[in-house]
């Protein structure tokens, strides 16, 4: 029988499994959901981020360079006091932003 597993798709999996336990822990320790203002850029880059995008792909969709895409992406680490992605992405979908 063949498989229908690719690294696409696990790549995928992984994300979303890590978004729900993200969001399980943010329910136990609410300073680190706190709801924080973002650009309208700001929350297309965390969309795109949420759906698996690369930062090099984001730029091509937004139509900007790579190092436009580096600048949000450091604004919204900042404004979420964190230095990971996954965590802006999961108070982004918890506070209701993305």
């Amino acid at each position: 029988m063949k498989s229908n597993v690719n690294s696409e798709n696990i790549l995928e999996l992984s994300q979303a499994i890590a978004m729900i336990l993200f969001t399980k822990l943010c329910a136990y320790r609410d300073d680190s959901c706190e709801k924080v203002k973002l650009s309208r850029k700001e929350r297309l880059v965390l969309n795109y981020v949420a759906q698996g995008e690369t930062k090099l792909s984001i730029a091509e969709l937004m139509g900007v360079t790579k190092h436009a895409v580096d600048f949000h992406f450091r604004n919204i680490l900042k404004k979420n006091d964190t230095s990971r992605i996954v965590v802006a992405v999961a108070n982004a979908v918890k506070s209701g932003l993305i």
